[in-house]
């Protein structure tokens, strides 16, 4: 060949691609073979790590949002699977007023046949989690390509809140879940747009959770800018509008007949009357909320400056929340630089109608306090702009740099989850109310047909097949019992759930104490290893109630006396070394050296360096320790 012909040859490929480094053509298609399964064997490992939590040590839902279950979607998947929707007095019950009929639905669907909701309730929950990981991974890798795809999979199956409601017995996961369908089939598929069954979609997300209302305005607004691809924007909206309200509008009209007209402002109330005064929920339910309950436009003309006060401080202050509680500083940081680059950058738009339905969610919750279970809703357009971010890394020169720094960002935000999220699974399973299920047990031996339980948590009622009483407002036993004789209570449960609402008779928690009218059937302890590696325990106390209840014991006439029972209670709560230590003070006042000293024990085992220093001081003596550390 002539050096003529060569040179033209070589100026020819100048010209054309340039020239790939060795090997750079097989680690791309390496890269093309491994990456369409990585999203697939995330949501496997993710599936899998659910089912060993349903099977193993999730028993029992948590004494937070988990009791909604057991006071209403329980006993209305049960009524449902009877056949029944309202009460004997013709009204809806009183959860229909916060959530709407799909999620009990769902359970009473599920679990008619043998009655086992919790576990059906589980199951739901893991169904919709692995569902908002699919939906979202479909979503980005339409919009923004495989990677943003994969990388949004991946966030979102590291995040601990979304695997903590992966396996809760609660709506969230399942509203999230309807909420992402709807999302998909408005802004999945451009080039077939689908408004009326996006607005099916957002009804049935509305109808599990209220405040999935935000699909309704959102949805219109994506979809007269022209987000949807529907060049019929106008018609397009309105076939929106009429999925929406061909499931939703039926419902609104029943439970506005039906006495459970949708309760948004409580939260609102709360947050503006409630938790700035420091108020716990249930003084709040009790002496705040009935006078906002039936006057909605109560709560904004009550005090319209704190109102509008606490809505700017949550506008501004949630995101800051969600940085921290939701997503982890390194998914946040990459959200903002995602929001940035959606901001000033034309390839990255593409996602921006995605965005604009994640502000109507964000927005929506505005009107509530924090919670990182309510923003929930908003994650998956978090871990889309943290996409975003990571997949614009991609276009740095030279190209290994920006892969580079893609991998090692996604897979540093990822581990950083993971490592959160096992902290936040840990935490969970070990507040589990175990001793609930042990007093249960007992419970439904000894129970007859149409007795009442009072518990400040209706966990033990729902499980012993009873009707569950609310923990009277009173901190004494006048109050209690006459709460027991007004209501009609047999049965009453005291654990620590009661005794830090009730501290006043914290003594209940103490097995040595005898009080006129309380029989002990059930002392349930139960051995637990808290975040710290410290062994303690959980306790529950059943008693039967009986007439007497009310009468004060002799033992409170004699101030020792009674501080040690109130002593021996509260420090069954919590692991307090103070507390440990007043009590053991008061053990060896009355002359009880052996539990002076099982105390002391106790104490170095919740504060070893404070009793190290208090025992060296009082020369190596136990009791002489306890007595120089009295309060």
């Amino acid at each position: 060949m002539s050096k003529r012909r060569l040179k033209a040859r070589g100026g020819r490929r100048a010209e054309g691609k340039p020239t790939r480094a060795p090997g750079a053509a097989t680690r791309d298609a390496w890269a093309g073979r491994v990456l369409p399964y990585v999203a697939p064997a995330a949501m496997l490992v993710f599936a899998i790590a659910l089912i060993a939590i349903d099977l193993g040590p999730h028993r029992i839902g948590g004494l937070d949002a988990e009791t909604d279950f057991y006071g209403g979607y329980a006993p209305a998947a049960a009524a449902l699977a009877q056949g029944r929707i309202l009460t004997p007095q013709g009204t809806l019950p009183a959860v229909f007023g916060f959530v709407g009929p799909l999620y009990p639905a769902a359970l009473a669907l599920f679990g008619r046949w043998n009655g086992d909701y919790f576990h059906v309730a589980e199951g739901v929950s893991l169904v919709a989690a692995l569902l908002v990981l699919a939906l979202w991974g479909d979503l980005l890798r339409r919009r923004a390509g495989l990677v943003a795809g994969t990388i949004g999979v991946l966030l979102l199956a590291a995040n601990p809140v979304l695997f903590r409601q992966g396996y809760g017995v609660t709506t969230d996961a399942m509203a999230v879940a309807l909420q992402s369908l709807a999302v998909w089939l408005l802004l999945g598929r451009p080039e077939r747009p689908a408004p009326i069954a996006a607005g099916a979609a957002a009804a049935l997300a509305f109808l599990t959770r209220y405040t999935s209302v935000y699909l309704l305005p959102a949805g219109c607004l994506v979809i007269w800018l022209g987000g949807t691809g529907a060049p019929r924007r106008l018609n397009a909206s309105l076939r929106f509008i009429a999925g929406f309200a061909a499931l939703a509008l039926p419902w609104v009209v029943f439970a506005r007949l039906h006495g459970a007209s949708v309760q948004f402002h409580q939260l609102l109330a709360f947050d503006v009357y409630g938790g700035p005064k420091g108020m716990p929920w249930d003084v709040f339910l009790a002496q705040v909320w009935p006078r906002f309950e039936h006057h909605p436009l109560a709560v904004f003309t009550a005090d319209p400056a704190a109102v509008a006060s606490r809505l700017f401080q949550n506008l501004v202050g949630h995101a800051r929340l969600d940085a921290l509680q939701l997503m982890g500083w390194p998914v946040a940081a990459l959200a903002v630089a995602g929001l940035a680059l959606l901001w000033a950058r034309r390839p990255e738009r593409a996602l921006a109608p995605v965005v604009l339905c994640g502000a109507w969610a964000y927005l929506a919750l505005v009107p509530a306090g924090h919670n990182e279970r309510y923003a929930l809703a908003v994650l998956p357009f978090y871990a889309a702009l943290a996409s975003t971010a990571l997949v614009a890394l991609l276009g740095l020169r030279p190209a290994r740099v920006g892969q580079a720094l893609c991998v090692v960002l996604a897979l540093f935000a990822v581990s950083w989850s993971l490592r959160a999220s096992i902290r936040l699974q840990q935490k969970v399973l070990v507040q589990q109310p175990l001793e609930v299920l042990d007093c249960a047990t007992t419970l439904r031996t000894l129970a007859q047909p149409g007795d009442r339980v009072i518990a400040r948590k209706p966990h033990l009622a729902w499980l012993a097949g009873l009707e569950s009483t609310a923990y009277p407002a009173s901190d004494d036993l006048v109050g209690l019992g006459a709460s027991a004789r007004e209501s009609g209570a047999r049965w009453l449960y005291v654990s620590v759930a009661e005794v830090l609402l009730r501290p006043q008779t914290a003594f209940l928690l103490d097995t040595t104490a005898s009080v006129p009218g309380l029989t002990r059937r059930a002392v349930a302890v139960v051995p637990v290893r808290l975040s710290d590696a410290l062994s303690w325990w959980r306790m529950g106390v059943l008693y039967e109630i009986g007439p007497e209840l009310g009468q004060v014991p002799d033992w409170f006439a004699n101030d020792t006396s009674r501080t040690l029972h109130l002593l021996r209670g509260s420090t069954a709560t919590l692991p307090n070394a103070g507390q440990w230590l007043s009590r053991a003070s008061v053990e060896l006042m009355v002359g009880d050296t052996t539990a002076a000293r099982a105390a002391w024990r106790v104490i170095a085992r919740i504060d070893a360096p404070g009793a190290g220093r208090l025992l060296s001081r009082a020369g190596g003596d136990t009791l002489r320790a306890i007595a120089r550390g009295r309060p």
